[in-house]
């Protein structure tokens, strides 16, 4: 593993652009994948995820062509994809395994998915029950615990039947799996979830001719519509934003402008929080050149920060930033609750444990909850040697903490950052002082 090392800086400013969002960019390679006629892709992230989602639909058949700035994909249409010849490698990507499973499953060919250790040990009964009540042959190993089924996933897909399921967790991972599943099926397909959670995979369908209603709690996705290539822009990624926000926050004298950000209202949940706590944060929407994605820019300033509780609705909304929130937590005054986020100890690490850890050797006031954490502020973050423990989120919140200390930090397992936020560092350099 390669050590990220983190020096004391006194202020955060600049102006600057982020990679695209990851989330978007795995959703477009692959309902452009299944799309018929040509899509262009712009600002998609080159991370490893999701680069493995494109290397996987080239293997599925797909002519993908990347010339660095610019992804142009044929698509397979009606003529589908076709059975790989080698296992489908997703690395740490659960979003790209997930949707990948349901795109799979609509098509007669045989397919393995695959993950690194990782991903390996996440839940996937959460796709195959609904995929296996459409008619689909999913099948995967037992989990360590025997409670749950994990990857390597085998598929072998075909003639589909709409359904209405009732998601038992707000996931937009499991949503998208079964809406992806229903293009290819017969009859319309109903998603219903007790709480909203992010809906890239409706818009994008939409802005690609599909026929699907949105409503309150529930998606309708009905097949006789085709999806139709198109010419996708995707944003800056919102959660990668939020570490470079939480930087200029607890920073001292510090002002950073973040440019052209996705701002969808399924993703935001974190500003909503921090404005609570007092942040001091100015958002500019402007959605030119995007489709129904909503872009915008937010400027920063450093802030105090009060105490909250985080927990219920805003949850899924503001999951991939709950460790950004803890860390912002240490810095405010107060106790700050966050619950009803047990989801986390299935993401690429168990988030909850590895975040009340590291933060603890910080020097913070933090206690571990079932389903959350007790965080009682402000505490000074103390320098040291922190473990990512093979998770981007963790490694990249040790990582701004140890901006605000006194003495010179190492994060292990940086490379794990190249998953969703590549160039992670090179940016802190561009915009620390």
């Amino acid at each position: 593993m390669s050590n990220l090392h983190i020096n004391p800086v006194s202020k955060i400013t600049g102006e600057v652009n982020l990679p695209g969002d990851k989330s978007i960019s795995h959703r477009a390679i692959i309902l452009a994948s299944i799309a018929e006629g040509n899509s262009e892709i712009r600002g998609f992230l080159r991370s490893d995820d999701c680069l493995n989602t494109v290397s996987v639909f080239r293997n599925l058949g797909v002519d993908i062509r990347d010339d660095g700035k610019l992804i142009k994909i044929k698509g397979a249409g009606k003529k589908g994809l076709k059975t790989p010849g080698k296992d489908l490698y997703f690395g740490n990507s659960g979003t790209g395994m997930r949707l990948t499973a349901g795109a799979v499953a609509g098509y007669p060919i045989n397919a393995v998915l695959t993950g690194d250790e990782s991903l390996s040990a996440r839940p996937m009964s959460r796709i195959i029950t609904p995929l296996s009540m459409m008619g689909c042959n999913v099948s995967g190993a037992p989990a360590k615990d025997k409670n749950d089924i994990t990857a390597p996933l085998k598929i072998k897909g075909g003639m589909l039947e709409g359904i209405f399921y009732d998601m038992p967790v707000s996931s937009a991972q499991v949503k998208s799996c079964i809406l992806i599943a229903g293009l290819n099926a017969d009859g319309t397909t109903i998603v219903n979830s007790l709480l909203p959670c992010r809906d890239h995979t409706e818009k994008l369908i939409e802005f690609m001719g599909g026929k699907i209603l949105v409503t309150e709690k529930s998606v309708a996705v009905n097949p006789e519509a085709r999806l139709h290539g198109a010419n996708i822009i995707v944003p800056g990624d919102f959660s990668s934003a939020a570490f470079l926000i939480a930087a200029a926050l607890v920073t001292k004298k510090s002002e950073l402008l973040i440019k052209n950000i996705g701002l969808n209202p399924t993703r935001t949940g974190f500003l909503k929080i921090i404005h609570k706590m007092g942040a001091d944060v100015q958002i500019n929407y402007d959605n030119t050149g995007y489709y129904s994605e909503q872009v915008g820019d937010i400027f920063i300033k450093e802030s105090s920060l009060n105490a909250v509780e985080v927990s219920g609705k805003i949850i899924p909304n503001s999951i991939d930033e709950i460790p950004v929130i803890a860390l912002l937590a240490t810095f405010a005054e107060g106790t700050t609750v966050i619950r009803n986020a047990g989801e986390l100890r299935h993401k690429e690490s168990d988030r909850i444990s590895n975040i009340v850890s590291n933060l603890k050797s910080a020097g913070a006031d933090i206690q571990e909850t079932d389903d959350g954490m007790i965080i009682n502020g402000p505490s000074e973050f103390k320098a040291g040697k922190f473990d990512s423990k093979g998770d981007h989120r963790i490694a990249m919140a040790m990582a701004i903490g140890a901006l605000t200390s006194d003495k010179n930090s190492s994060i292990e397992g940086a490379e794990f950052i190249n998953t969703s936020f590549p160039g992670f560092e090179e940016m802190l350099k561009k915009i620390t002082r």
